[in-house]
């Protein structure tokens, strides 16, 4: 009976407050708010369970945190943090594109980390209450048994140089797992509790997806084997360092990046980039095509189409899931037959084309030899040798 009392009184609460202010309110935000804490003050009077006066006051704290959460829709638009819509135009695009789109590239981190964050991202004022609550130092004091790793914004765009990446949602979540990771303090479980936390707390435009958790699990780990802890570094200590020589002392090493730049690609098709110049494997080619809707392909002699038993059950399958294909080829007196040969291969399907272009305009752009593949034009691979492909961004 107390439970009901109690679960109705909070309804009640709730729902006047949502009607009082339903003309300011994004729907999908709110209830999707009030169906989690009335959830969550179930649980916790399991835990608590017969004490209705801890009950009591768990419920009242859900109310106060309901109303911190829940905010009128304005016209005001907010620079957005972590998400595919940041705000870049207070980035010089040159410094933007030149180290986030090469992390080999060498320079006074100092010097360059002036010239790129000589801007305020986003005042204070502009991050929700949860995302300062949970990330920022400030507000440290807050179950400091969990949250691990809060940064200052300062340290925060720091890290975002020295993992060299950008501001869209997965290098947002790089630069935030990597910190937690580097306090040593994040295990499996405060892991877990963290990333479905920010998911049900944050404002949607800094929440991250909850397919990105195991990337966020990847990037905690590589956080915990680095030798310095980042929520505790002074940026300022370290401005006279080259940046190669910085992630050395850190102990942050290319070639554990490597490993899940290729999950970020490979897998979930996102930052494409961080694999540019990097050479892959026929079956990891396969993977790449998974996640791909249309493939051009530019080949001299469908050699490798027509031969290769893993690459036509590749191509049979994507074919069957609405992967689109489409073979460019040289007029050459073989390719005509080859291309019936390919057709008939996979039963003339209606994703399959292959189109025959005059041979001098073939090969004017394209080595004899080599075979390109593009996904979804954001990148190519060039075969340079037998089952190795070298990735390049678009």
């Amino acid at each position: 009976m107390e439970i009901f009392i109690s679960i109705l009184g909070i309804s009640i609460l709730m729902a006047a407050y949502i009607l009082l202010q339903f003309k300011h309110l994004t729907q999908e935000n709110q209830v999707y708010n009030y169906m989690n804490l009335v959830g969550f003050s179930i649980i916790f009077y399991s835990i608590f369970h017969g004490n209705f006066v801890v009950h009591l006051l768990i419920q009242i704290i859900f109310i106060v945190m309901f109303f911190t959460t829940i905010k009128p829709k304005r016209k005001k638009k907010l620079e957005k943090i972590g998400n595919m819509n940041a705000q870049y135009e207070h980035l010089k695009e040159d410094h933007f594109l030149k180290y986030f789109n090469n992390y080999d590239m060498n320079y006074n981190v100092g010097e360059e980390f002036r010239k790129i964050f000589n801007f305020n991202l986003a005042a204070s004022g502009n991050i929700p209450f949860f995302v300062r609550l949970f990330e920022n130092p400030s507000f440290s004091w807050f179950l400091p048994s969990i949250f691990k790793g809060r940064v200052s914004l300062e340290q925060h765009d720091f890290i975002h140089l020295l993992l060299s990446r950008g501001f869209n949602i997965v290098d947002e979540i790089a630069v935030v797992a990597v910190s937690m990771g580097s306090t040593k303090k994040m295990n499996s479980f405060s892991t877990f509790i963290f990333y479905m936390s920010q998911w049900i707390f944050y404002d949607k435009h800094f929440r991250f997806p909850l397919k990105y958790y195991p990337l966020f699990a990847l990037y905690v780990k590589l956080g915990h084997n680095m030798s310095r802890n980042l929520s505790k570094i002074n940026v300022n200590d370290w401005s006279d360092y080259q940046m190669q020589d910085l992630r050395e002392k850190f102990g942050l090493f290319k070639e554990d990046l490597i490993e899940i730049w290729k999950v970020e690609v490979l897998e979930y098709g996102v930052n494409t980039r961080m694999l540019n110049g990097l050479k892959i494997s026929e079956k990891e080619l396969t993977v790449l095509e998974e996640n791909t809707k249309e493939i051009v392909v530019f080949s001299p002699d469908l050699q490798n189409d027509l031969l290769n038993t893993g690459i036509i059950t590749a191509v049979s399958a994507n074919l069957k899931k609405g992967i689109k294909y489409k073979y460019i080829i040289p007029n050459e007196n073989l390719n005509h037959e080859r291309k019936k040969q390919l057709l008939e291969l996979h039963q003339n399907h209606e994703h399959l084309s292959i189109i025959i272009i005059d041979k001098k305009d073939y090969y004017s752009k394209y080595q004899k030899t080599i075979e390109y593949i593009y996904y979804d034009n954001i990148i190519y691979l060039i075969e340079e040798e037998e089952d190795v492909y070298t990735i390049h961004s678009i």
